[in-house]
């Protein structure tokens, strides 16, 4: 699952430099080629954080393509919002940008949604933690 979120990732990095008008080098070009042929919308099953303004709500991915994602359990949602979807795996965790381009209640209440990927996404990773304690604010002060 987690080598599908690179590949996507990977895809979006470059489909957001695109869009954004900055220059692909020949090894980019080829890059982005080689994954718009490989990748083709998937159906899988992932929990993630969809953020709106200062509201963050879980929800089930069920599906992601190069260009967007469906989301099941989304809170009340308009065609257009921009939200942000955060995709955690056990050493990273994944942080699209998108804009709702479709959305439906759902038989509980809650809102299915397809949300259109925008921009370049970001993605954390996680190391092992430093054993060096960071200074305390007496030691930088004193310094």
């Amino acid at each position: 699952m987690s080598e599908m979120l690179a590949t996507f990732y990977q895809l979006r990095v470059l489909r957001g430099r695109c869009e954004a008008g900055a220059e692909l080098g020949m090894d980019d070009i080829h890059t982005l080629n080689a994954l718009e042929r490989r990748a083709s919308k998937q159906r899988i099953d992932l929990g993630a954080v969809l953020k709106r303004g200062a509201y963050a709500d879980g929800v089930r991915v069920s599906a992601m393509g190069p260009g967007d994602v469906l989301c099941h359990g989304c809170p009340w949602l308009e065609v257009g919002d921009v939200v942000d979807i955060a995709i955690e795996q056990a050493d990273c965790s994944y942080r699209f940008k998108a804009r709702v381009s479709w959305c439906a209640e759902d038989e509980q209440g809650d809102f299915d949604a397809v949300l259109a990927f925008l921009g370049i996404p970001v993605m954390l990773r996680r190391g092992p933690k430093s054993r060096v304690a960071p200074p305390s604010v007496v030691e930088r002060i004193a310094a």
